[in-house]
């Protein structure tokens, strides 16, 4: 008779076990919860991630020009000279030079302007297809007269390398 109680008691206790399994009230796999101001965020499984850079240059109240959008931080030079050079291009066409040109080396703004930069990171995962998490943003005054490029390659690999330990805790798939 005893025999019989404990066998049941396992039945039981497994058949409890099981359903709670099936309902997802019990969960053996990774979840990936991301916690924020406003809640979390319950990514599921991660297929993909990237570290990504933004770099606006706003100049007085109205005129804001995307340097780096989406960017990958191990490239920001490389991608902010290419929109520097961009431009001076645009620049040397509209005035019409042909010698003397303007070079992204040259470039500097006339009037006080700050550059904002934003480190996130993009998650394409199992339950949000495409989610950004913003780690930091941080705003560097310039001054009139300051030479572009020196100045935003010096502020950006300040900003990159104080971002290290965020996208660090922000990646999961490597780890």
């Amino acid at each position: 008779m005893k025999g019989y109680i404990v066998a049941s008691v396992i039945v039981g206790a497994s058949i409890v076990f099981s359903s709670l399994l099936v309902s997802g009230n019990i969960s053996f796999k990774n979840e990936h919860v991301i916690s924020l101001s406003d809640g979390y965020v319950k990514l599921g499984n991660i297929y993909k991630e990237n570290k990504l850079l933004d770099v606006t240059l706003k100049i007085g109240d109205n005129d804001t020009q995307e340097i780096i959008s989406n960017g990958n931080p191990s490239q920001f030079k490389d991608d902010l000279i290419k929109k520097l050079t961009s431009i001076a291009d645009d620049v040397n066409k509209m005035n019409g030079k042909s010698e003397d040109k303007l070079l992204a080396e040259n470039l500097s703004i006339k009037s006080d302007a700050t550059i904002e930069f934003v480190s996130s990171v993009r998650y394409m995962s199992e339950n949000i297809p495409v989610f950004n998490l913003i780690l930091e943003r941080k705003t560097v005054k310039i001054e009139k007269g300051t030479n572009l490029l020196s100045s935003m390659e010096s502020a950006g690999n300040e900003f990159i390398k104080s971002q290290k330990n965020n996208y660090e805790k922000a990646l999961y798939l490597s780890k």
